[in-house]
């Protein structure tokens, strides 16, 4: 009997809802360098992002970029002319290991090494009116990246 409710319980189970797109680069930036793909997997109040990119060039006139060793998500509800910003639970204060409220992912890459970055976030917040989900990558500076929530139509 168990067998059964688990096989029904399985039937109506609500499947992952999956988009793949790449977000529109900002004219004159170094975003389309940077080879971004996103995967926005929808399920039940949760969206799950799966981002790739590829670590552009280091820019010519700007002295602050030395490496890049820090890769890190940065998001906020833009509300008038202010900004809520988003954290996640284990971000609420600014620490070592978190910039922005979303942890700091660290590593050494090279021009043309490929990242990805993984993270969770309530629907509320993905799906709400002026929001924005950003990624940083370089050090002291960092490059930023298009908003990664609007799906391009």
């Amino acid at each position: 009997m168990k067998r059964i409710i688990i096989a029904a319980f399985l039937l109506i189970t609500v499947p992952a809802f999956a988009q793949t797109y790449t977000p529109a680069s900002t004219p004159g930036s170094n975003q389309a360098a940077m080879n971004i793909q996103v995967i926005r997997t929808d399920n039940g109040t949760t969206s799950h992002f799966k981002v790739s990119l590829t670590v552009p060039p280091m820019p010519p006139d700007n002295k602050n970029f030395t490496a890049y060793r820090r890769v890190f998500f940065y998001g906020w509800i833009g509300m008038g002319d202010q900004q809520l910003m988003v954290a996640t639970p284990s971000c609420m204060f600014k620490h070592a290991t978190c910039h922005a409220g979303f942890p700091i992912t660290t590593g050494l890459w090279s021009v043309g090494d490929k990242i990805t970055l993984e993270i969770d976030l309530p629907k509320p917040f993905t799906d709400a009116d002026g929001a924005h989900l950003h990624f940083g990558i370089g050090d002291i500076s960092y490059w930023p990246s298009p908003n990664l929530l609007p799906i391009p139509r």
